[in-house]
């Protein structure tokens, strides 16, 4: 009775083993959120700044022909924001009138605003976490003009 009892404390010791060994290697900490307090857009020669309340200074986007467009991530001391990468993250861009403007993607953070006539519209950025598929900044309405 006894080799019986210590057999079962044995293999109920072995599985609580083996259980915590499982239970580490699969723990994941939570992932660190990036800490974005503006967005900073560069249109041409432009700069136009979109805080993390949506407040635009330095617009309205202002373009005549087709033009390329980046996008940085900055934290709320103005460094760029380093856990915004292009692994991860991608500027979404909607046009809320694409008979006057349009964004073409040519990289996570950068493209261009493709000129299709002449007009007004706002264009709608947000910084977007692939990954986990939600917006972790904006979308923000920033006003252009066609020219």
């Amino acid at each position: 009775m006894f080799d019986v009892m210590h057999r079962r404390r044995l293999a109920g010791a072995a599985l609580f083993a083996l259980g915590l060994t499982l239970a580490a290697c699969n723990s994941t900490e939570p992932e660190e959120e990036p800490e974005v307090a503006t967005m900073r857009l560069t249109i041409g020669a432009q700069t136009v700044n979109v805080n993390e309340s949506g407040v635009v200074t330095g617009g309205p986007i202002a373009i005549s022909a087709n033009t390329a467009i980046s996008v940085q991530w900055l934290k709320d001391d103005g460094s760029v924001e380093t856990l915004v990468t292009s692994a991860d993250f991608q500027v979404n861009v909607t046009s809320n009138n694409a008979a006057v403007v349009t964004f073409s993607r040519s990289s996570a953070f950068a493209g261009t605003l493709v000129k299709v006539a002449a007009g007004s519209s706002v264009l709608n950025f947000s910084l977007f976490h692939v990954l986990e598929g939600h917006e972790d900044f904006g979308p923000f309405p920033v006003p252009v003009t066609v020219s």
